[in-house]
């Protein structure tokens, strides 16, 4: 009765209407100044990298464990379907044993297959998310180290005039 009355409450939940609160609206971000992402050209992405290629080397090799541990649980479901093997290392004659089918069931192979697949996704898409933003700074460095002509006034108590930057 307990269970049908959660059930029950949680599918008129989900039936009743939804309303959404509008907050203020999102400004559009201000595109960055040239030079700004990469520090004035100083950074080139070089961390970004290297996490990315981090992340995607663990994913990769999740992917490869998992793929292992799934062959080597059908290996096992066809093992314990020829019929029971038990394993006595005792000298006397008495019962007992281990069956590898019960004390290493081969579901558990199925799960760390999925486990390490389904771990391997988020660490692809963060590895991918900062490949993304090291390709922003590299593009952004470059555009900052081109040529540039900059004139700055200024002025003091005493004086002023003009800066001039060339960068080239």
């Amino acid at each position: 009765m307990v269970v049908r009355t959660i059930a029950a409450s949680l599918i008129l939940a989900l039936l009743l209407p939804q309303t959404a609160i509008a907050g203020p609206g999102k400004r559009d971000a201000e595109p960055l100044e040239v030079g700004e992402l990469s520090q004035q050209g100083t950074r080139r992405g070089g961390v970004e990298i290297g996490l990315g290629v981090l992340l995607t080397g663990t994913a990769v090799g999740l992917v490869a464990f998992g793929t292992v541990q799934l062959i080597r649980a059908r290996e096992h479901v066809a093992f314990c379907n020829q019929g029971v093997t038990i394993i006595d290392e005792r000298v006397d004659d008495g019962g007992g044993g281990i069956d590898p089918c019960v004390f290493d069931p081969p579901p558990l192979g199925f799960a760390s297959a999925g486990l390490s697949w389904g771990f391997s996704i988020p660490l692809l898409v963060g590895g991918g998310m900062l490949f993304a933003r090291a390709r922003r700074v590299m593009v952004d460095a470059r555009a900052y180290q081109q040529a540039q002509l900059t004139l700055a006034p200024w002025w003091q108590r005493d004086g002023g005039g003009a800066t001039l930057v060339w960068r080239f």
